[in-house]
């Protein structure tokens, strides 16, 4: 038998570790607004439009600066309008227009 020493020599390959940074995300471009409605869309009606936001809860001043409309028209719609007061008193009764 002979004496022989056997050496084993590890050798271990250190590879770097290397982060890439994230990928930049898409950019995403404007869209245009669309010029012909989808073919499940609805135009409501200024009426509607005006019933439609009150329902949402906003005011009528809000209304009317969204629509563009002046306020008298949101009031009218809603059915809040105020009458102005009358400048001449009313008669009380016919009977009192035909003693003038």
């Amino acid at each position: 038998m002979s004496d022989s020493i056997y050496a084993v020599t590890a050798v271990s390959s250190v590879r770097p570790v290397t982060t890439r940074p994230p990928a930049p995300e898409p950019i995403q471009q404007a869209q245009a607004p669309r010029t012909v409605p989808d073919e499940d869309s609805v135009t409501l009606s200024e009426d509607a439009q005006v019933s439609q936001m009150d329902r949402d809860g906003a005011s009528p001043a809000t209304i009317s600066l969204n629509l563009g409309i002046p306020i008298a028209a949101v009031n009218l719609d809603l059915g809040t309008a105020t009458m102005p007061a009358p400048t001449k008193p009313a008669a009380e009764s016919v009977l009192d227009l035909q003693a003038v």
